[in-house]
This record gives structure tokens, sequence and C-alpha cells, in this order.
């Protein structure tokens, strides 16, 4: 796909980019950007921990959130620049 819109879109890979497959992505799929999240699961700082989770089974805990971890985003970025494109 991004061979045959070359010069007309840009196609922008994203959803599970991490630096240990961003490499791979980028590779194989042709595209010259990606979009990624770079989250990573932290503990929360609230004050308040009910003993009853409002979370689903599937989720994390209320007491733990996912935010944007620089380290994640720069190691793609290292990847990316030591990769021949």
């Amino acid at each position: 796909m991004a061979e045959a819109v070359a010069g007309q879109l840009v196609v922008v890979a994203g959803g599970g980019v991490t630096p240990e497959n961003v490499r791979n992505l980028v590779r194989r799929s042709g595209v010259r950007e990606v979009h990624l999240s770079a989250r990573r699961p932290r503990p929360s700082v609230m004050a308040y921990k009910p003993s009853l989770s409002l979370s689903a089974a599937a989720v994390p805990p209320d007491d733990i959130i996912s935010s944007a971890d620089c380290g994640v985003l720069l190691a793609c970025r290292a990847v990316l620049q030591s990769t021949q494109l």
C-alpha cells in the first residue's frame, strides 16, 4: 500500500508499535512514519484505593494507570535512526 500511494498520501503504521518490532514493521511495510502511544503501566498516585475494583477483570487494577513513557519513544527513535530505509 505504501508503494501504491507514494507521493500522494502518507501511510502511517500504528497499533502495537514497540522498540522491539518497529524496525521490522518499517522494513516489511515500506512506511516511512509510525504512530505509537509509547505507553507503559505504572502505579497510580491516587490516595483512595477502594477494596472493590471498578475495573473489568481483563484490565489492570484501579491503582495502575497507563501513561506515555519517554524511554519507549526514545528507544523507537534510536532504532529507526539506526535503520537503513
